[in-house]
């Protein structure tokens, strides 16, 4: 378990069809081990089983579909700053971690996002003032979602964690008992059977932390079928309310090259912001014109922030004289609102990137 929700939960023990529910008691979540009900029948279109991948081939795919792009990190950090802004805004001790695991294991990513989005619409929409929810693919394939939500009231004074761990769940105060008993009786409703809703144990970082790397784990172990499935859900926001937006570059690295490659070749082309060179390049300019940006000169006294990037400035010069050859016919297959010719002059030859 870990250390930023409290010990065991609905289904701590994983002994299938055993039941920790005691006679006259239902409170806790060891109320919920009891014999799941048979799960409905599926259409066969919809594959719950684990899919495997032809004999030769998988393994460059594997490659692609586990990398952590630049676009999932943006996600992470994203999703790490709403869910301080929630802590701010709400309190901690509003806040509940939520994990919705499935009666059976469903492997077919739509099909999980099917059941998913029915509960979405017809309990934590009505449940919960806002949510955020994190598709995860575990290492075994099958499919669950985690989720942050802003509970009503309370839900974390008086709880004893560490009595938590030892499955003694009598510190929980009556609005997380509540939470429990409505999730007893909701979960198999649509689908759904070990549950677990527990109170934040540390601060908003320590959280916000622990959610954003399901991020990660998840586009560790996902498969070819879940490229371009939504990664994460921000539930009950309307306009506005968001903290943070992907749409940002890091400020450091390539990032810091680029912007300041970018600057030094926009004033000296006249364009002032991106808009312009929409207009003047078309709205493909950064991946047309990509090679001459990289090779522009930074301008003097500029200070990189670290050797490394020092190193590549000049790097980048290398290869773009080498292919300055093709320059003439790359710009005359380009549409140019103006016609603006490229100073060679600007460009640092190898010999010069060399010294």
């Amino acid at each position: 378990m870990d250390t930023h929700t409290a010990g065991c939960a609905e289904g701590g023990q994983r002994q299938p069809g055993r039941s920790s529910r005691k006679p006259g008691n239902v409170e806790g979540p060891a109320a919920e081990r009891r014999e799941a009900p048979p799960a409905a029948s599926l259409p066969c279109l919809l594959v719950t089983t684990q899919p495997e991948l032809a004999r030769g081939e998988g393994e460059d795919k594997a490659v692609q579909v586990n990398k952590l792009l630049g676009s999932h990190k943006r996600s992470a950090q994203c999703l790490s700053l709403e869910i301080i802004g929630l802590a701010k805004q709400f309190g901690l001790e509003r806040l509940g971690f939520l994990t919705l695991t499935f009666v059976e294991n469903v492997y077919d990513i739509r099909e999980a996002n099917r059941r998913f989005n029915s509960l979405n619409t017809h309990v934590i929409k009505d449940r919960y003032e806002r949510a955020i929810a994190v598709v995860e693919r575990q290492e075994r394939g099958a499919v669950h979602f985690h989720l942050l939500v802003v509970a009503a009231s309370d839900i974390r004074t008086g709880s004893d964690f560490e009595a938590f761990k030892r499955r003694d769940y009598r510190s929980a105060n009556p609005a997380l008992r509540a939470e429990w008993a409505f999730w007893r009786a909701t979960c198999s409703k649509y689908g759904f059977g070990r549950h677990e809703l527990l109170p934040v144990r540390s601060t908003a970082e320590g959280i916000a932390r622990y959610v954003a790397s399901y991020i990660g784990k998840h586009i560790r172990a996902r498969n070819e079928g879940d490229k371009g499935a939504r990664l994460v859900r921000y539930i009950g926001y309307g306009v506005g309310d968001r903290k943070a937006s992907p749409q940002f570059a890091w400020a450091y690295g390539n990032g810091w090259l680029w912007r300041h490659k970018l600057a030094a070749w926009a004033t000296r082309h006249g364009a002032r912001d991106a808009s312009e060179l929409s207009r003047i390049f078309g709205p493909r300019w950064a991946y047309a014109l990509q090679a001459w940006i990289l090779a522009e000169e930074l301008p003097g006294g500029l200070v990189c922030p670290s050797f490394l990037v020092a190193n590549r400035s000049i790097d980048t010069c290398v290869p773009v004289w080498l292919a300055r050859s093709k320059a003439d016919k790359v710009k005359e297959g380009m549409t140019f609102n103006r016609c603006y010719d490229l100073d060679k002059d600007k460009l640092w030859t190898a010999k010069q990137a060399n010294r």
